[in-house]
């Protein structure tokens, strides 16, 4: 870490776009870089229920894919109350996970992660999945409301079925500082931005109201898709790691201010 002291010395502002309860992470990783760290939460997560009055007496799946961490948690906790047997059978089946999160929290649950891409990204998991694995076959994608689509219309172009549950849904904050936050960018006091989901920088997007953002601002994306959704709305992107985990989005975000 000694390649950012100057960084410690500059105390560059990040704000971080993540809910509160699951930014911390990150802002650590970032605060060990030598950033100061502003969480400004543009997404709440809301459980939902209506898949739970779906379900098969004996799920018949030949494999799960979960592509996110809060997938993971509300897709496992109503079952352990509601279902548990439902959720003992799906534990003892092949399980697909996208990202290093994801994969905490289902070995968290009890999980065994069968298949981990290189890349996390839905696309590069469906890359994974040889054309005769998958015709005549079932399969259970538990998602988000607004998740992409990739997974199952792969699996059903390929001559298989797929179950989607939904599990929980993302919207605006019931409160947000957004004066406070347009009063830092117009003082310069965020040097850049870490936006997490597409949902992140749509909502970003809608609580400012389109407001501008200065061209010195670095716009980071955690991921390719998140990425491109910073792309439609502000028209280009400064910083995308190589792998979506906190550690190396922070070391991505110091390396863009130690080379510029």
């Amino acid at each position: 870490m000694g390649n950012f002291f100057s960084l410690i010395m500059m105390r560059k502002t990040v704000l971080i776009t993540r809910p509160k309860a699951q930014a911390q992470d990150l802002a650590v990783a970032l605060e060990a870089c030598g950033f100061q760290c502003i969480i400004f939460p543009t997404i709440e997560i809301v459980p939902l229920t209506d898949w739970l009055s779906a379900l098969p007496s004996l799920p018949d799946y030949s494999a799960v894919f979960f592509t996110s961490a809060n997938g993971v948690e509300h897709f496992v906790e109503p079952l352990r109350r509601v279902a548990p047997d439902f959720l003992a059978h799906i534990r003892r089946l092949p399980i697909y996970a996208v990202g290093e999160k994801t994969r905490a929290r289902l070995l968290e649950a009890g999980f065994a992660v069968a298949t981990m891409p290189d890349k996390f990204s839905a696309a590069e998991l469906a890359a994974l999945l040889p054309a005769k694995s998958i015709a005549d076959r079932k399969f259970l994608f538990v998602r988000g409301k607004l998740s992409q689509r990739l997974l199952p219309e792969h699996i059903r172009a390929l001559g298989g079925s797929c179950d989607e549950y939904e599990v929980y849904d993302t919207c605006l904050p019931e409160s947000a500082d957004v004066e406070r936050v347009k009063t830092l960018l117009e003082r310069g006091k965020i040097d850049a931005i870490a936006f997490t989901s597409p949902s992140t920088v749509k909502n970003f997007f809608t609580l400012l109201d389109g407001y501008p953002l200065a061209e010195t601002i670095k716009l980071a994306a955690i991921g390719n898709t998140t990425a491109q959704a910073v792309r439609t709305l502000y028209g280009r992107i400064d910083i995308v790691p190589t792998q979506s985990t906190s550690e190396n989005f922070a070391l991505a975000i110091a390396e863009a201010f130690h080379t510029a």
